[in-house]
């Protein structure tokens, strides 16, 4: 990722910050989860839980897919 400040709209910049940031995370948060499941702490893991089924939430809403869309067009 560029460091320039882009103009225009905040979407364009703000998802795929928000993508690079769980792809980066991903792990750390898979780890963490199995460790809350594994203490049966209830808080952690329903931030787990809720944490995880908001990402499949955003994968799978027509968001995500029209960002995919996005991004396929400019590299053309």
């Amino acid at each position: 990722m560029d460091n320039k400040i882009k103009n225009g709209p905040v979407s364009e910049w703000i998802v795929p910050f928000f993508k690079a940031m769980v792809m980066d995370l991903s792990p750390q948060i898979v780890n963490f989860g199995l460790y809350s499941l594994v203490k049966m702490d209830r808080i952690t893991t329903e931030f787990y839980i809720f944490t995880m089924s908001s990402f499949v939430m955003y994968y799978k809403t027509n968001w995500a897919q029209e960002d995919i869309q996005l991004d396929e067009r400019r590299k053309v």
